[in-house]
C-alpha cells in the first residue's frame, strides 16, 4: 500500500478518534514506505516537555488564510487551506526544511493527496494534504510520531525482521499468535513500557509521552505465521493509568484518558494523588468532591493547567475519566461563565 494511506488513516484518526480501525490499518500501510532512512539517536522515550523542546505543533504557524483548526495540541494539528494540494504541501514542505526538519524518502505526491515523513533530532513528523470538504480548500495535517527507535524494541527470539521503515517496524515469528503477543509484552514491560490498552490484536504501551501500538495477529500469507509490527506516537500530554484498569482509552485530540477498575473510587483517589504528584500534579480539595452521580477531584499544576478526574461506580466497577485542559483553556472556560452570569443578571434586572 502506498505511504500516502498512512497518512489519510492518521488524520482520520486524529480527528474522527477512530483509534482501533485506523491503527490496524496503520500498521499494515505503512510496509509501503521506504526503509532506506536511518532512524535518529537512541534514547529514552521523549516527555512532553523534551517534545515541545523541539517542537510544538500547538503553536506551529499556520499558512496564510487557514482557518482556525478546532482544536490544536502538542502532537497534532489539522486545518483547512485555501489552494491546491501540491502547492500547500511544497509550501509545508518548504517551511519544514526551514526548521532543520530532513525529508524521509518516500513520500507521495499528485493532485489527488501529498503526503511526507520528515526527522529531526530524533523525532519523525508526518505531513499530509488532501482535498477538503470545500471547493478551493485542502486539509492539511501535521502529526508528530515521537522519538521511539522502533528497530530497538525487543522482539521474542524467533522473530524475524520483515521491514524497518520510519513509522513503523514488522517482523514474522513462528510462535501462535497469542504466546507471541504474551512475549512481546514480558519483554516491553522489562523494557519500561506499561500496559496502557488492548484493542483485538492490537496492544497499546506507554512510556512517559509516548505510546506504543503492537499489532500482533496470524498472518495467512506467510504460512501461518504470526506477524509482529511496532509502532508510535507522541502523546500531546501524559495520562497515566493505574496497573489495574481495564479497557484503557486514550484520545489525544480530547486530551482524554477513560477506564475501569475494579477498585473504590476512594482508592483510585489515592492511588492517582501518588501518581500525579510525581509529575507535579497537587489535588485542590482533601477529598472528591460529589457532583449529581459522580466524584470529582480537580488537580492543578505550576503551568496553572487542570486535570479533572471523574469516577462513579456500576455494579461493583467504578468508571473513570482523566481530562486534561490547559491553562489557557482554562482561563478561557472561566470567561465565558463570567460573561454568562454577567447576561443573566442583566436580563433579570430588565
Amino acid at each position: 500500500m502506498p505511504c500516502q494511506s498512512i497518512h489519510r488513516r492518521a488524520a482520520s484518526r486524529f480527528q474522527n478518534e477512530l483509534w482501533i480501525a485506523a491503527t490496524a490499518f496503520f500498521l499494515v500501510a505503512t510496509t509501503g514506505c521506504s526503509s532506506q532512512a536511518a532512524e535518529g539517536p537512541a534514547g529514552p522515550p521523549a516527555t512532553v516537555t523534551q517534545a515541545t523542546q523541539v517542537f510544538n505543533l500547538a503553536t506551529y504557524p499556520l499558512p496564510d488564510k487557514a482557518e482556525t483548526p478546532q482544536r490544536r495540541t502538542v502532537a497534532g494539528m489539522s486545518c483547512n487551506v485555501p489552494g491546491e494540494v501540491k502547492a500547500v504541501h511544497d509550501s509545508q514542505r518548504k517551511a519544514l526544511e526551514g526548521m532543520q526538519w530532513k525529508e524521509i524518502p518516500g513520500g507521495s505526491v499528485s493532485d489527488q493527496s501529498a503526503t511526507g515523513m520528515f526527522r529531526r533530532d530524533g523525532f519523525t513528523l508526518s505531513l499530509s494534504v488532501f482535498p477538503g470538504g470545500k471547493p478551493g480548500m485542502v486539509n492539511l495535517m501535521l502529526l508528530n510520531l515521537g522519538n521511539v527507535r522502533l528497530s530497538d524494541l525487543p522482539v521474542p527470539p524467533d522473530a524475524k525482521q520483515l521491514f524497518p521503515g520510519p513509522a513503523s517496524v514488522m517482523y514474522v515469528a513462528d510462535a501462535p499468535a497469542g504466546a507471541t503477543a504474551d512475549a512481546c509484552q514480558k519483554l516491553l514491560v522489562e523494557k519500561g513500557w506499561q500496559p496502557y490498552g488492548v484493542a483485538g490484536d492490537t496492544r497499546f504501551f506507554k512510556q512517559n509521552a509516548m505510546r506504543l501500538t503492537a499489532y500482533i495477529a496470524a498472518a495467512p500469507a506467510q504460512g501461518g505465521k504470526t506477524m509482529i509490527t511496532y509502532s508510535a506516537e507522541l502523546m500531546s500530554v501524559d495520562l497515566p493509568a493505574p496497573p489495574d484498569a481495564i479497557g484503557v482509552q486514550y484520545s489525544d485530540s480530547t486530551a482524554a484518558l477513560s477506564f475501569d477498575s475494579k477498585l473504590p473510587l476512594v482508592d483510585l483517589a489515592k492511588q492517582y494523588r501518588a501518581l500525579l504528584a510525581k509529575s507535579g500534579w497537587d489535588a485542590t480539595t482533601e477529598n472528591p468532591i460529589k457532583i449529581g452521580f459522580k466524584h470529582m477531584l480537580i488537580f492543578r499544576n505550576p503551568q496553572k493547567d487542570l486535570l479533572t478526574l471523574e469516577m462513579h461506580e456500576v455494579d461493583g466497577i467504578t468508571r473513570v475519566l482523566l481530562k486534561f485542559q490547559t491553562a489557557a483553556e482554562v482561563e478561557e472556560m472561566d470567561r465565558r461563565i463570567k460573561a454568562e452570569i454577567e447576561k443573566k443578571k442583566k436580563e433579570m434586572g430588565k
